[in-house]
């Protein structure tokens, strides 16, 4: 026996925008990859959002529910990917909610208006449930052994009466167990996992922005390479056998190896076809200056290459 479960109208307008926003960032970022290819910097960073976004929007709809279905026992929330089944001898009480049910409850995980509201949600009157639905009325609950289920069948009532004829434990009731200690207790681990992201998000921060590089000068003895949280990085002139602008060839095809690039700002060890491997210190887009020290390549990006070139060459003549 077979319950569809069509979309409401708020389900289709959030669905629409959330994947008219997605795709457009999709496209700012492949239009925003160019110009960072030009400048020789690699566009990675930039194309994994384009690739990234897609993947999970095709995700979310693989996992909303698509229809319920009662078979040979059990319950089975048919989605294209990954469909949930629960058995009937599991069931202990099944009963329409009133419309509203769902007002107050907040999502632990999941997605609530891309393709469906599916996943683990709490409320206070509902306690801990998951949730597999396509509008936010005319849904049914299920209590069963394993927890609490929220559907949207259609129609809702006579979704109730075949569960009833077919589990053969389940009552025409709500099932009881509200916002308990339980319930309570299934907010730690979300919020565990919240902080773990902040200081996951923080420590990344830190480590891609702190380091990035700002500019670059000569000193009498040095030449420095101003970071943003971090000390400068100091190359000393007398390890430093010559200082070359790049042309736009020797700027094409650099790969990271070990680093970090993101947007303009570039740092770590790179390689490319025309210089081989080199570090970089990248804060603009544009021309760039190749230092040949005696600890290796060192590749910078000065407002005027040229000029900055010109100075080094002229501090190691001196």
């Amino acid at each position: 026996m077979v319950f569809d479960s069509p979309w409401d109208r708020s389900l289709r307008i959030s669905t629409f925008l959330a994947a008219a926003v997605a795709l457009g960032a999709c496209a700012l970022a492949l239009w925003w990859a160019g110009p960072i290819r030009e400048s020789g910097l690699p566009a990675w960073p930039a194309l994994l959002p384009a690739l990234a976004v897609p993947a999970v929007l095709a995700l979310s709809w693989a996992l909303a529910p698509r229809r319920f279905s009662l078979t040979a026992g059990q319950l089975l929330v048919e989605r294209p990917l990954l469909s949930i089944r629960i058995p009937l001898g599991e069931i202990r009480a099944v009963a329409a909610l009133p419309d509203g049910a769902l007002r107050g409850c907040t999502r632990v995980w999941g997605t609530s208006g891309f393709c469906g509201y599916y996943g683990r949600f709490w409320g206070r009157a509902l306690g801990s449930f998951r949730l597999y639905a396509t509008r936010t009325k005319g849904l049914v609950l299920v209590g069963t052994t394993r927890g609490r289920f929220v559907l949207s069948p259609e129609p809702p009532g006579r979704f109730v009466e075949a569960v009833l004829a077919r589990a053969p434990r389940a009552v025409a009731e709500l099932p009881a167990g509200g916002a308990g200690a339980s319930a309570r207790r299934a907010w730690l681990p979300p919020a565990l996992a919240a902080v773990a992201v902040a200081l996951l998000a923080f420590g990344v921060g830190w480590s891609v922005f702190g380091r990035a590089p700002l500019s670059v000068r000569v000193d009498d003895d040095a030449v420095r390479i101003e970071r943003r949280w971090l000390g400068p990085v100091v190359i000393p002139l007398d390890s430093i056998r010559d200082a070359t602008p790049l042309t736009a060839e020797q700027r094409r095809g650099w790969v990271r190896t070990r680093g970090t690039a993101a947007g303009r700002f570039a740092f770590g060890e790179f390689k490319g076809p025309a210089l081989g491997s080199f570090r970089l210190y990248a804060w603009r887009r544009g021309g760039a200056v190749l230092l040949e020290t005696d600890g290796g390549r060192v590749v910078v990006t000065p407002e005027d290459p040229a000029a900055f070139a010109e100075e080094v060459r002229s501090r190691l003549r001196r």
